[in-house]
């Protein structure tokens, strides 16, 4: 299943421009993998509420240290002047998101990411899919692949497929999360780079069980 895939510039994300109907249509026609989703769920559901409580129990006991907690998310298309705004915050973490359909400008990507660095601060690369990458894996890979060998030296870690839990970042299940992510786990170890994941957005916990035993990241 494919749609035009067109960019929301106010939003600075996809316009979901896959019909309800359509989306309906797919869920059901693959009802199979919600199975695999719940059985995932059911087979953990024992040691992570054991943890759940645990974790409760101690809540509110001790201070928490959020000295180094916080980031920002940045754009090149704010020019240098986003870099003076950010040493205006105190923020000392970014996140810079590459897309894949922006593959010929990762020139101008590379170069404000090396003056984040030159400003002391940590990066984050975030690599952004759109469902052409679903489909043509090769185009994905080569992605990959040229991020990593641009982008290695400058961050500390990548952040592979974003927001894949809504369908109009183009992916529509965990099982094609699986495979747009299985390329970077290939490519990682060869290019010395490191891996967070599963960038679900909106804590959708239920995607953790199925995704978090088979990829293996290097932070959650």
């Amino acid at each position: 299943m494919s749609f035009p895939f067109a960019w929301n510039e106010f939003a600075d994300q996809p316009h979901n421009v896959a019909p309800k109907s359509e989306r309906l249509r797919y869920h059901l026609g693959h009802a199979a993998r919600y199975l695999d989703l719940l059985w995932a769920n059911l087979r953990l559901a024992a040691p992570i509420l054991a943890n759940l409580a645990r974790l409760r129990a101690g809540l509110y006991a001790r201070p928490v240290a959020l000295s180094n907690a916080f980031g920002l998310a940045v754009s090149p298309a704010g020019g240098d002047a986003v870099l003076d705004d950010l040493a205006e915050s105190g923020a000392r973490e970014t996140l810079l998101r590459v897309p894949s359909w922006e593959a010929d400008k990762l020139d101008d990507y590379e170069t404000f990411a090396r003056k984040i660095r030159e400003r002391g601060l940590g990066l984050l690369i975030a690599l952004l899919q759109r469902r052409d990458d679903v489909i043509d894996a090769a185009s994905w890979t080569s992605f990959l692949d040229d991020a990593f060998a641009r982008f290695g030296p400058l961050a500390s870690h990548f952040e592979v497929g974003h927001a894949w839990n809504r369908t109009k970042w183009g992916l529509w299940s965990f099982r094609e999360y699986l495979e747009l992510a299985k390329p970077a786990f290939d490519l990682a170890p060869r290019r010395g780079v490191k891996l967070v994941g599963p960038a679900v957005i909106d804590f959708e916990f239920h995607l953790y069980p199925p995704t978090l035993p088979r990829l293996p990241f290097d932070k959650v």
